[in-house]
């Protein structure tokens, strides 16, 4: 839900920033492959003007890493899980993406999975990625 979100709003920001030269691509640790958005992240998406009904889950352990590639995690087992992947490379980093908001520490920092949540959760969650997502963009431009 997470990963799926946050790669459709950088890509729809597309237009205007530096996300333009900075392709992105959704992952998940747990994914299964093809599957479509949950029905939650779609509506949680849809309420912040993101459309998520095209999106198809791709696993991690599918995709192909590169030197110079940034993982992106919502919580510490997600960043556990791309460290391990990003070790059997050199030049890929990991980001807790929590890491680039005020948070008091990584505990705070983790993105909790609105999964099985509401679609409330579910929309609070993803304005919290859209504020994060921003200020990495942000950090990427400077």
């Amino acid at each position: 839900m997470r990963s799926a979100f946050a790669a459709a709003y950088w890509e729809q920001r597309a237009v205007s920033g530096i996300s333009t030269r900075i392709p992105v691509c959704s992952a998940g640790t747990d994914a299964r492959s093809g599957r479509a958005a949950h029905e939650l992240a779609v509506a949680g998406a849809k309420a912040l003007g993101v459309d998520l009904s095209r999106h198809q889950a791709t696993p991690l352990a599918s995709m192909s890493l590169a030197a110079g590639d940034l993982l992106v995690g919502f919580d510490c087992e997600n960043v556990v899980l791309l460290k391990e992947r990003a070790a059997q490379l050199t030049n890929v980093q990991v980001l807790l993406l929590g890491d680039l908001d005020e948070s008091g520490g990584t505990l705070d920092a983790e993105v909790r999975d609105p999964w099985g949540t509401t679609t409330e959760a579910t929309r609070n969650t993803f304005q919290r990625i859209t504020r994060l997502i921003d200020r990495l963009e942000a950090q990427l431009r400077s």
